[in-house]
């Protein structure tokens, strides 16, 4: 098969090749094909990728959809990201900046960045992701909910919750990372539990970061 028809491809250094797996360098390789949006949609029930037992949407974006979900081996509860199909086509891009998401945030540890766990893709061709399933509003629903009381989030409140971020940020740079993108949407207010009432102010929240899907290495133009 020639590099103009074959099917596949690595979405770390973009080698055209039939392989499963990169020669070059390992990774994973996946189906080059134009998705539709049927492609990414996913219901209660059903079964990606041989593993992952859905449950139901979390939230949707210009990039991606996320969905509560079981693995059928160990029960673990994670959350599934689907990335969304780019209407114009197949777009490398976005597929290589999908990868580095799950690359990028799978090399960090830190308590309060989003644990990411697994990336493959599944038979009608979309990519996923699997992360920590998380439960709390995002800073910017926080901001909103203390808004429409008439108030602001305290002094206080604010350096117990910009600290944790900066713990996480402070890991990715010394990893010479850079979020790109670090707003109040993408900061979470986790609990710790899932059955804490939304309204419970005394219940343990975790700051976590997420969506490190425009992060750069430093020395890189991507």
């Amino acid at each position: 098969m020639t590099e103009n028809t074959a099917q596949r491809y690595c979405p770390s250094c973009g080698l055209t090749t039939d392989e499963a797996y990169c020669p070059a360098d390992g990774v994973m390789t996946v189906i080059r094909a134009k998705l539709d949006v049927d492609a990414t949609v996913v219901h209660e029930g059903d079964i990606i990728d041989g593993r992952y037992r859905i449950g139901g949407l979390l939230g949707r974006g210009g990039f991606g959809a996320v969905y509560s979900a079981e693995h059928t081996g160990t029960q673990q509860k994670v959350a599934v990201k689907m990335m969304l199909p780019n209407p114009a086509g197949v777009d490398e891009d976005q597929i290589r900046r999908f990868y580095r998401e799950a690359q990028v945030t799978a090399s960090l540890r830190h308590p309060n960045t989003v644990r990411v766990f697994d990336v493959g893709q599944v038979d009608s061709g979309a990519l996923y992701i699997t992360m920590e399933l998380l439960h709390g509003p995002t800073l910017e629903q926080a901001f909103r909910a203390e808004s429409a009381k008439g108030g602001v989030l305290g002094e206080a409140r604010a350096i117990e919750v910009a600290l944790p971020i900066l713990r996480s940020l402070h890991e990715a740079h010394k990893k010479g990372l850079v979020h790109r993108d670090l707003k109040p949407a993408n900061i979470m207010l986790s609990r710790m539990s899932e059955e804490e009432d939304d309204d419970d102010d005394d219940g343990e929240i975790v700051v976590k970061v997420l969506d490190f899907g425009i992060a750069k290495p430093q020395d890189s133009s991507l």
